[in-house]
């Protein structure tokens, strides 16, 4: 290998419908833990954000609803909020498509409602390391 050049895994990524059925299956140690993790591994999902990012840091009030004005297509609003590589953007906002993401955002929805958390309410209160745990027991990865 040469020392520039940088390796992939050979392992295929996820496919969606793969990445569904884990969250559906996964069984959390303690259950009333169940819609916090399988909200938090789909906004991890539909963010791409860094694990570091999500936790502790997203709040309720970071998930948005809109509709677009051109195509008439509704909208998740992501706001991952201060990210830690780009210091010089506060946060990144990302446009998630409510009729491609339904399943992924069902399992946020269902956590907020469930939980019955308020808008200021820190989404994942746990630190990184339970969030690359809950990850691995969830995909098996």
């Amino acid at each position: 290998m040469n020392k520039d050049s940088k390796t992939v895994k050979e392992d295929d990524p996820f496919t969606q419908e793969e990445l569904i059925g884990f969250i559906e299956h996964h069984k959390a140690k303690k259950p009333q833990f169940q819609e916090m993790e399988q909200a938090f591994i789909s906004l991890s999902y539909l963010s791409g954000g860094r694990v570091s990012e999500i936790v502790n840091r997203v709040k309720v009030r970071h998930i948005t609803y809109t509709i677009s004005k051109e195509n008439n297509r509704k909208y998740m609003m992501i706001r991952l909020p201060h990210t830690l590589k780009n210091k010089r953007h506060p946060a990144r906002i990302l446009p998630t498509p409510i009729d491609k993401e339904g399943k992924f955002i069902g399992f946020i929805d269902n956590y907020i409602k469930v939980d019955k958390l308020e808008r200021d309410d820190t989404m994942f209160v746990f630190n990184r390391t339970t969030g690359w745990r809950i990850i691995k027991n969830t995909t098996g990865e």
